[in-house]
């Protein structure tokens, strides 16, 4: 069998992707609707917001209602195999099909083992964290820009809090080529980078 490895060349459709996580009302969903031709995977029931559904409207973008972390999964194995003009995919959020899926697998530990709240030793979340990472590998492999929302958490260490971080396993952060933290400073917005591949944007800027 012959060696396959080539000369590097960089890439003539080079895409973004990034993991955006920020606290609630800060303008996540806001943001993510302001972009040109998305593939919408909603998680949260944007379409009962009139304002984020004209937003897509005007920005032709189109929305998919999915509230499990195996139907996105789906969902991305039919963009990377289905012809399409989508630009942009956004999963907003991924951290309520993470949350619920963590929450049923808890359900199931307990009935399994009555007498447990089916959390011990972090036995709930090992499924999440599985096809997040999963979910992650498939994402890099797509030929789309990527935004995948998250919420914010409190980031602890030895005990004291240090800052916040995303609330979803770390590996769809290392799957990613970058991090975005979007804060509300006063009456402003500000995208603080944390993460980066791409020469367009400096981490800590």
């Amino acid at each position: 069998m012959a060696l396959r490895a080539k000369k590097p060349k960089i890439s003539e459709k080079p895409r973004l992707k990034s993991l955006l996580y920020a606290g609630p009302g800060v303008g996540k969903t806001h943001f993510c609707c302001s972009l040109p031709d998305t593939y919408y995977i909603d998680t949260e029931g944007l379409e009962h917001f009139p304002q984020f559904v004209k937003m897509l409207h005007d920005n032709r973008g189109e929305v998919v209602y999915l509230t499990e972390l195996t139907e996105i999964i789906k969902e991305v194995k039919e963009l990377i195999s289905t012809k399409h003009t989508y630009k942009t995919l956004v999963i907003d959020s991924i951290s309520f099909p993470y949350g619920w899926m963590s929450q049923m697998e808890a359900d199931r530990l307990q009935k399994k083992s009555p007498g447990t709240e089916g959390t011990e030793f972090g036995a709930n979340i090992a499924k999440s964290k599985r096809l997040t990472y999963q979910l992650g590998i498939l994402l890099s492999m797509l030929d789309m820009n990527v935004i995948v929302v998250a919420h914010e958490k409190i980031r602890y260490m030895d005990g004291k809090e240090i800052g916040k971080t995303y609330d979803i396993n770390d590996k769809m952060a290392y799957a990613l080529g970058s991090v975005w933290h979007l804060r509300l400073h006063g009456n402003e917005r500000k995208l603080f980078i944390e993460k980066s591949r791409y020469t367009e944007f400096s981490a800590n800027e």
